[in-house]
């Protein structure tokens, strides 16, 4: 054999070639493709469109006997039972039952304000308070005008309530030192109290409502006053916040109302502004829609008495009404399906 013998090229030398050829052409390919999207516009969601929706307002021919400055308002026993104080400077309280055909005064006990009405074993309560600024953890049956003082499981003042046929749940309010960050539930056959859950941040005043496998809680007032934008959303059978919504603004003494198998937002103030808006909230979306309040309404009371929203006094533009209102809502086909976020 001579020196100068042919060498072999093996195929696994043209293997390597190839490979490093392809890795050549996609990393050019991916460089090239992030230099072009660089100036290009970038894509926002689609906003939720309006949904279409007809309200018609009718009025009941009765009213409460007077406007209510702190009002509370529940469903009970097919009846919306309402209660609150005379005025902001009185602690004479004045609570009602209203059912289709009228309005019945029961008990006019003294109250303190920012209290809670809460349902329990069948029984009215009004619950927690302010007494010299200091929350309360009391609570006062409405029917017997017994005091319960421990009723609460902590001191509260202006926490919002939510029932539905086996559990009340109260969520916020200012507690002792600060506002409070808890749900509570209450079972309203033993009447205890359990911590359900725990929200994302203090807040009182909040609105919020129960139903199909939801609790909603939002809106009021956040540690050092800044009004809340905030919507969260609780599945009923885990106990864990599955979604956080955003209005496009910060709202309080709105009223929000489980009807028609769906979550409707009612009115409110935002920045000393009434208004008259009307929301569907679903696990996924804020959506506005095309119908309002017949006039700009907030701390008013809200129930479902035969398949109809009752919206009960508040504070209009001329003041406290003691008005009832009922609404009919004919919705048109939603703008998309709901789809369900991925949960927190």
């Amino acid at each position: 054999m001579t020196g100068h013998a042919r060498r072999r090229v093996r195929p696994r030398f043209f293997l390597f070639v190839a490979i490093v050829l392809v890795a050549t052409f996609w990393t050019l390919s991916a460089f090239h493709t992030k230099s072009g999207t660089i100036s290009e516009p970038r894509l926002l969601p689609a906003k939720p469109k309006s949904l279409s929706l007809t309200v018609d307002t009718a009025y009941p021919p009765f009213a409460l006997p007077a406007g209510l400055f702190d009002m509370r308002a529940i469903l009970a026993s097919q009846n919306v039972f309402v209660a609150g104080l005379s005025s902001h400077r009185s602690s004479h309280g004045l609570s009602f039952a209203i059912t289709p055909q009228g309005v019945v005064q029961g008990p006019s006990p003294s109250m303190l304000a920012g209290g809670s009405l809460v349902l329990s074993q069948n029984m009215a309560w009004w619950a927690g308070g302010l007494r010299s600024q200091a929350p309360q953890q009391s609570a006062m049956n409405l029917n017997s005008n017994r005091t319960m003082t421990h009723f609460l499981p902590v001191p509260l003042a202006n926490a919002a309530v939510a029932a539905d046929q086996n559990l009340t749940f109260v969520a916020g309010g200012r507690s002792t030192h600060h506002l409070s960050d808890h749900i509570y539930a209450l079972s309203q056959s033993t009447g205890n109290f359990h911590n359900w859950a725990t929200l994302p941040q203090g807040v009182e005043k909040p609105f919020t409502a129960t139903g199909g496998k939801w609790l909603i809680v939002g809106g009021g007032r956040l540690a050092g006053g800044p009004v809340n934008s905030h919507i969260w959303i609780y599945q009923l059978s885990s106990h864990r916040l599955f979604n956080t919504l955003d209005l496009p603004y910060s709202i309080h003494g709105a009223a929000m109302v489980y009807f028609h198998n769906h979550f409707w937002l009612l009115g409110g103030e935002h920045h000393h502004h009434l208004l008259s808006a009307i929301w569907l909230i679903t696990p996924s979306a804020v959506i506005p829609t095309t119908g309002d309040l017949p006039l700009p309404l907030a701390k008013f009371g809200v129930g479902v008495l035969h398949h109809q929203i009752w919206v009960i006094g508040g504070l209009t533009p001329q003041g406290i009404t003691a008005t009832i209102r009922t609404l009919t809502f004919k919705e048109h086909p939603f703008p998309a399906k709901n789809t369900q976020p991925s949960k927190h």
